[in-house]
């Protein structure tokens, strides 16, 4: 578990959700997300975001920012590493996650429906999603294609934690 280092924002982003709302925040900055419910911190882990930055323009390859809303869950009993290709599960899991190559789609997706007009309405038809990494060595580093990428384990780990919720997303 890597530390929940407090954003600076983060009073005034939990003041805006209701207490049994689950927010995940991720730090651009710092390339890390937190797992938050009830206002307190239960778990981080390291991220990669878009090697070309924050943006909203289709083709960009760029992360968005602000609030997103996790539309659905794919893949809530798929294996570790189970490979996915336009949301459907193809061949069989992967393992070993480190410099696999390519921007694989592993574990778990997390649609990302963006919430701000103008900033982030375009996540969803962009295909923006939360999802486990075949190179889970470069996690930390800003080197995806777009998407949020988190360690396998983590993401199981951290949806299994949600039940039926589905959390807020704050990109900043």
């Amino acid at each position: 578990m890597q530390p929940c280092t407090p954003s600076p924002h983060i009073e005034t982003l939990l003041a805006t959700l209701e207490p049994d709302d689950v927010l995940w925040l991720v730090n651009l900055e710092k390339q890390t997300m937190t797992f938050w419910r009830d206002k307190q911190c239960l778990d981080g882990t390291p991220v990669s975001t878009s090697a070309f930055g924050t943006g909203n323009e289709p083709g960009s390859f760029r992360t968005p920012v602000g609030w997103h809303r996790a539309a659905e869950i794919i893949g809530r009993s798929a294996a570790a590493g189970q490979p996915f290709v336009s949301r459907e599960p193809v061949g069989d899991p992967i393992s070993g996650w480190r410099g696999c190559g390519e921007d694989l789609i592993l574990s778990r997706i997390v649609v990302l429906e963006g919430l701000e007009p103008g900033v982030n309405h375009l996540s969803r038809s962009r295909y923006i999603y939360i999802h486990g990494t075949g190179e889970e060595d470069r996690l930390g580093s800003p080197c995806s294609h777009g998407c949020i990428r988190v360690g396998n384990l983590a993401l199981i780990r951290w949806i299994d934690r949600l039940g039926d919720t589905l959390p807020y997303v704050w990109v900043g």
